[in-house]
């Protein structure tokens, strides 16, 4: 379980670290649940570092794409209630 994905600052070393996580998942054959604020392009923009390489956001979402389902959650935040 990988828990708000996207909420870290974006790096080179953070976005390689994900990468390397998902990968050696998707590699195994393993289950992952992952929970982010950001749809799909918001989340690549969000894992890529100012001015930096995309190619790690990039692969990441790509393998979440083909391994997993997404589930839309729209409904009001209890923490803002």
């Amino acid at each position: 379980m990988i828990d708000d994905i996207g909420s870290e600052q974006p790096s080179e070393w953070s976005a390689s670290k994900i990468f390397a996580i998902i990968n050696a998942r998707y590699e195994a054959y393993m289950p992952t649940v992952i929970t982010t604020n950001y749809s799909g392009e918001e989340l690549e923009r969000r894992m890529t570092p100012d001015g930096g390489d995309d190619r790690n956001a990039k692969k990441t979402l790509d393998r979440l794409k083909e391994t997993c389902v997404g589930i839309d959650m729209t409904w009001q935040s209890w923490r803002v209630r």
